[in-house]
């Protein structure tokens, strides 16, 4: 019962602080950044839940939100533009810069769209473990996609429901393939 009210907390103080619902669309350097005082509450909450239900370190150096176009995330996944094929590219974690780009479209009013954030922070979680080792990048998407799964689970959602992402699709994106 705690971790209800403390999910409905996180998800009303997401819908309080309304990230990316700003007009005009993107200024001409491609990007918005989020003001990260409008973030920390939120980006805390989720390390929180995170650290609670994985073997995740609790640190609390939050990344920088950025919000771009559709397109720019498809170049930064794909390395090119493109389609990515048929899944839609909803976000990308630069673990170098240590900077979370959400689609301009993204909102933060709904599980899904938080959920987008849990998997992200797992990425930038990651980034502080010490001892674990990945065999390959699509590893580490493993338990990110398990994160937003459970995370989407507590709502009675799940990530078919709200990517369509199937789980042989999943398996293909988390499954390490040496050619």
């Amino acid at each position: 019962m705690l971790i209800r009210a403390f999910l409905v907390a996180v998800v009303a103080l997401g819908t309080t602080l309304a990230l990316a619902d700003q007009p005009g669309g993107l200024p001409e350097d491609g990007y918005q950044i989020i003001e990260q005082d409008r973030t920390d509450l939120l980006l805390d909450a989720i390390v929180l839940w995170l650290s609670r239900n994985s073997d995740l370190p609790e640190v609390y150096a939050h990344p920088e939100l950025r919000l771009v176009s559709d397109q720019t995330l498809t170049v930064m996944h794909l390395g090119h533009e493109g389609t990515g094929g048929a899944q839609r590219i909803e976000a990308v974690y630069d673990p170098g810069d240590r900077v979370m780009y959400l689609s301009d479209t993204w909102t933060n009013r709904t599980p899904a769209g938080l959920s987008m954030l849990v998997h992200e922070m797992v990425h930038h979680l990651q980034t502080f473990e010490q001892q674990k080792k990945y065999a390959c990048p699509e590893e580490r998407e493993e338990p990110a996609y398990a994160a937003q799964e459970k995370w989407l689970g507590l709502f009675g959602r799940s990530i078919e429901q709200d990517f369509e992402i199937n789980p042989l699709t999943l398996k293909m994106l988390t499954a390490c393939f040496l050619f």
